[in-house]
């Protein structure tokens, strides 16, 4: 009997750490996130929390901070840290070449995945297409940088432009 006393006591204290936790919680105001699943390609956006943590553009002053968390051999290109410290992001990533959607702050991108790697879930990621660890993508422009500091990711840049096989541009 000394045995099932020693469970319920481990069980309970678990619970009790487990309720503090959530009570410790119910005073803080929950924040509106969307997030993009990654598991298929063009799902919408689904409302839980997402990495970054909201569905709005950061703040200004929180921009620089998001660039200083990238290693020295940052896996996202110079342009992307630009349009994610840029006050005016949809100029400097159009300026820059890139694809921006207004409606949910995200841009399109490429991105090379490390072999055998995944894409990471809990990112505003709109997947366009997928072949052999690239991927092309319009992800939130505040999730760039965490996904980019992901493991599983190697690189993220501008998508390759397509071009005509043998160099032909068109119909003779």
């Amino acid at each position: 009997m000394p045995d099932r006393f020693s469970r319920r006591h481990f069980l309970g204290s678990l619970l009790v750490a487990v309720l503090g936790g959530c009570a410790e919680r119910a005073g803080k105001t929950p924040t509106n996130t969307t997030t993009q699943t990654t598991d298929e390609p063009n799902m919408t956006p689904t409302d839980s929390d997402s990495k970054t943590g909201t569905s709005t553009p950061t703040e200004p002053e929180d921009r620089k901070e998001l660039i200083e968390q990238l290693p020295e051999t940052s896996p996202l290109v110079r342009s992307l840290e630009d349009v994610v410290a840029a006050d005016d992001r949809r100029s400097v990533a159009e300026d820059a070449g890139y694809e921006f959607r207004e409606e949910d702050h995200s841009v399109r991108v490429s991105i090379r995945l490390e072999a055998d790697g995944e894409l990471p879930d809990g990112y505003r990621v709109d997947v366009e297409d997928a072949f052999d660890g690239y991927i092309e993508a319009y992800v939130h422009v505040d999730d760039l940088v965490p996904l980019a500091m992901e493991p599983a990711v190697r690189k993220i840049q501008r998508p390759a432009e397509s071009k005509p096989h043998g160099g032909q541009t068109g119909s003779p």
